[in-house]
């Protein structure tokens, strides 16, 4: 082998810094790549599989079955709550119409009012006790407010205010069941809801028929 000169050892080992410099650069690169991109297939972001929780979500967000089921008996006691709530109203109201009025079609329907929903009452009752609901000991606050605008009103003026309230309610009450009966799992509650559904749905074209003879209208 040649000698080389101390001049020649110094520009070799200088050219074989230039030339090595790409290559040391692009095998630093790579293993950034591949240690980036083991980080990325981690469960969770981070080497190892350890989670990352996500910011501005409380660590129980992620939807779970358990929460999933509370959703849905959270959901079945509002209903029961309001269902109940709603039944005493127009039993309320019923009483209150056969009391004021003179009219025969008004009276009829406010007494099949207070039949029907004091059954459908009735018939919650033990699936609001299974649900931990407690009965309505008094009117709602909008129910309170409807009883207290009908009372202070007589004659056709009554006639008139009572069928639009029930005309309104029971096309609300008619779409809550049929959303009620449509999401629940509870098969107990789905079969009462159903049922009362039946009821509503009939209740609503009675009064629809009243209206239209008085010439009432719902609220838009």
């Amino acid at each position: 082998m040649a000698k080389i000169g101390f001049r020649g050892a110094y520009l070799l080992s200088a050219l074989i810094t230039i030339l090595g410099a790409p290559l040391f650069y692009a095998n630093a690169a790579a293993s950034n790549r591949s240690d980036s991109d083991a980080f990325e297939q981690q469960p969770g972001g981070q080497p190892g599989g350890s989670q990352v929780p996500q910011r501005n979500l409380p660590p129980d967000s992620t939807p779970t079955s358990s929460q999933g089921d509370t959703t849905s008996q959270m959901r079945d006691r509002l209903f029961i709550h309001e269902a109940q709530e709603g039944n005493m109203a127009e039993v309320k109201l019923g009483e209150l119409a056969v009391q004021k009025s003179q009219n025969q079609d008004v009276r009829n329907f406010a007494q099949k009012m207070i039949d029907d929903h004091t059954q459908l009452m009735e018939k919650m009752k033990p699936l609001a006790e299974q649900a931990g609901v407690k009965q309505p000991d008094h009117l709602s606050k909008d129910g309170k407010s409807t009883y207290e605008k009908l009372n202070a009103l007589s004659g056709d003026d009554f006639d008139h205010a009572y069928i639009k309230a029930m005309l309104d309610d029971h096309h609300k009450d008619l779409k809550k069941f049929q959303t009620q009966e449509s999401l629940t799992s509870n098969a107990d509650l789905k079969a009462t809801v159903s049922e009362g559904e039946k009821v509503i749905a009939m209740h609503t074209s009675m009064i629809e028929k009243i209206a239209d003879k008085y010439g009432v209208s719902k609220s838009k």
